[in-house]
Parts: C-alpha cells; structure tokens; sequence
C-alpha cells in the first residue's frame, strides 16, 4: 500500500478569502467556498458583475483585421473585465484608436459578441501574425469565435458562439508565509442545458498579491499547480472534486495565492462549490502505510427494499473506505491518527490513499485516480481502536471508516 496523507485543517477558511478585487458579489457569498456543506456554493452571476469575469492577458490580447489593404494589429489592455458590456467597450474603443481606417461598434448582446464597422473587413484569426497559424495568441476563443479560418469580408462578424464569463476564482492572503501542500476544488455549472467547461483550474502561490487575473500570476513567475481533469465518464458523476499537489519537502512556503478557473463554453450557469487548501498530515516518522482497503465501493443511500419500502428512492452514490493503521508505533500514531481523532466527525476531511502516485501523477492521471474514489472529500464516519499492543505499549492498532461527503 501507498502511504496515506490527510488534509485535515483548511488554510483558506472564510475569514482568509479576499475579495478586495473586482468581481465578487455579497450573495451567495464567496466565503461559502469554505464550507462543507453540500448545496453552499458561490454563484457566477452572469452578464452581470458577480464572481465571473472575461480576462485579457498575454496569451489572448491581439486582433488581427485586414481592411483590404493588409493585416492592422491591435492588442488590447490586460486586465480583467467584469462583464461582457464592458469588454466589448474596451475592444471597441481599442479599434477606433488603432491605425484602421473605418470606424468600429463592438457589441454583447444575448451572450454574442459582434464587431462592426462602417467599412467591410476581415478578421485574419487564421493566417495573420496572431492565428493560428503562427501565435495564437489573438482574442477569438475569448469572445467565442472560430480561429480555424479567417472569417470572410463583411461589414460585422458576429461570434459563433456565446460567452457569459470566462474566468472565476478567489484570492488570499494567510498572514504569513506558509507551505499549502493540496488544493481541493469542486465547480458545478451548465444547468441551462449548455456544456460547462470544467478542466481549466490553477492554483498560484507567490510572494506578493498579483492581480485579479490569471496572465498577472503567469507574469510574475508564480509557482503554478495544476488540478486534475474530471474525467468524462460515470465515475465522475460520484466523485467531482479536482485536487493538485505539492510535494510536503518541498514546497515553499508563500503568503499570497489565487485559484483560476477559466471556462470557454457557452454556459450561463458556473458554481463553485469548494476552494481549499491544506498543509498535510502524513507519517514523517516511519513513513508507515496502512492495511489493504476494506469496503472500497460506491454505496447508495437509499435504504433496501422492504414491505414498508417497496417502491425504493433513488440514493445518491458516494464513495465508502474503510482502512487499518496496524500496529502503528505509538509516534507514528499520535502523528496521524491521533490528528484525525481530535479533528472530529463533523468536519470535512481530504483522503489520499497512495500520496506518492497522486504527486507523480499528470492532471489526467490525477482525475483518473480520484474518479477510482482514491482521493475524496468526505468525512469520518468511525474511528475506533487505539488500544495498545505490543511490548510496552510502544504500538497502536486503529481502524477508521471514511465517507464522500461531496
């Protein structure tokens, strides 16, 4: 068996959330990224100034028109815009102080963004300095347009597909430099029909606050940890949470951070459930493991059929672990086991049954391994033994029994 580690206390509990920045709403409120509780979310507000926003960096910020007289290159500003009326705003102010000629209205109606101008053009999202074909680095997949092709030359392009939001995420400031080991986040989203996007998720740690934006972070040289994919099967459907990793020898200790998720779809609906994060609790003492697992299975909470019950109740699965701590030495338990006794049954608890491959894992191997239920945010359920045994009581003996609480 791999070594286990627990997360166990969150260093990014509500009263360390900053939302000094542009882009966050009081209700529902960003702080309930810090609870356990199932159904507490944070809600991206679309179209309107809530936790979403669109974002300009130096991966996205150039246009390539051609007016019929050759390519025209234009970057925009980076930064954060928090909403699609004030992006569209700035690309449009953007253009009419460019070097083009015709002037041009830049709209985001209905989740579209439209260019137009007094003249005809063409958007080189293809073959100009900035297509795909070189760069791609232009703005089109943030404003929803195709970057297979140029577009044709017309008066306005209107984008293929829409765009409420691209970016959420949350910031923090612990106080002091210290060493965050895993990141946990869970996210729901496309409830009006439309496909979320979901897979796109960074956590940044640095020296300083950044920016209320991903390429501030990316700029400033910040350690990026990247968090596993969800993978696209039924497994996923039990165990939805994305984990990233940094080794605990390691890892340096920093005050400041910002989790990024960017979501290029044409949903109107982005939740976040979960943003936490953890110093690990693990054997540093024996490097012990524990005993083969027991139970590990998917469970519905529906209770069995019965004469009193006989039409059963669909029972959300969730994934049920049981593990032994054998004959642990007694400083190897106090270490682990005694932490997750004196943490409770009621709070939530980050299990990673073999930390060693979860950290050599890439982002899909991670989401594989969390969708096999060998990583999950659940709590405790039973905790028992710790009885002694052993020539003079130097070894403990426990038995402890997990459950998916999200």
């Amino acid at each position: 068996m791999g070594q286990v580690h627990f997360g166990l206390k969150d260093e990014l509990e509500a009263g360390v959330l900053a939302a000094s920045a542009p882009g966050f709403q009081s209700s529902p409120p960003y702080a309930n990224v810090s609870t356990d509780s199932p159904g507490l979310q944070a809600v991206v507000r679309e179209g309107d100034v809530g936790i979403g926003w669109f974002e300009i960096g130096s991966s996205n910020k150039w246009i390539d028109i051609d007016e019929g007289s050759g390519q025209v290159v234009v970057a925009f500003a980076d930064g954060p815009y928090v909403s699609g009326t004030t992006l569209a705003a700035h690309i449009q102010s953007t253009l009419n102080a460019s070097a083009l000629v015709d002037t041009y209205t830049v709209t985001w109606v209905g989740g579209v963004f439209n260019i137009g101008s007094t003249g005809t053009f063409s958007i080189l999202w293809k073959t100009g300095s900035h297509g795909t074909d070189n760069a791609d680095n232009n703005i089109g997949t943030e404003l929803g347009f195709s970057t297979t092709a140029d577009t044709s030359t017309a008066g306005s392009h209107a984008a293929a597909k829409k765009r409420w939001s691209t970016a959420a995420g949350f910031w923090w400031d612990l106080g002091s430099a210290t060493a965050l080991h895993a990141f946990l986040w869970y996210a729901e989203g496309g409830g009006d029909g439309w496909t979320a996007s979901f897979n796109d998720v960074v956590a940044y740690v640095d020296t300083a606050y950044r920016g209320a934006y991903r390429d501030a972070w990316v700029d400033a040289s910040s350690t990026a940890i990247s968090l596993s994919k969800r993978p696209a099967d039924a497994t996923t459907e039990i165990n939805q949470i994305q984990v990233g990793f940094q080794d605990p020898d390691t890892a340096t200790p920093y005050r400041y951070g910002f989790i990024s998720w960017r979501h290029w779809d044409e949903s109107a609906d982005h939740r976040i459930g979960l943003a936490k994060a953890f110093k690990l609790v693990r054997d540093t003492t024996n490097a012990r493991t524990t005993g083969p697992l027991r139970d590990h299975q998917p469970v519905s909470s529906a209770p069995p059929r019965s004469m009193l019950s006989y039409y059963v109740p669909p029972g959300l699965l969730r994934w049920r672990v049981s593990m032994t701590f054998a004959e642990w030495e007694i400083d190897s338990w106090i270490e682990v086991v005694q932490e997750v006794i004196e943490h409770g049954l009621q709070s939530g608890v980050l299990w990673i049954d073999d930390f060693a491959a979860a950290l050599a894992a890439d982002v899909t191997e991670l989401g594989a391994i969390v969708a096999r239920g060998k990583i999950l945010w659940g709590c405790v359920q039973s905790i028992t033994g710790g009885n002694a045994t052993g020539q003079q009581d130097a070894y403990r003996t426990s038995d402890l029994t997990l459950e998916q609480l999200r």
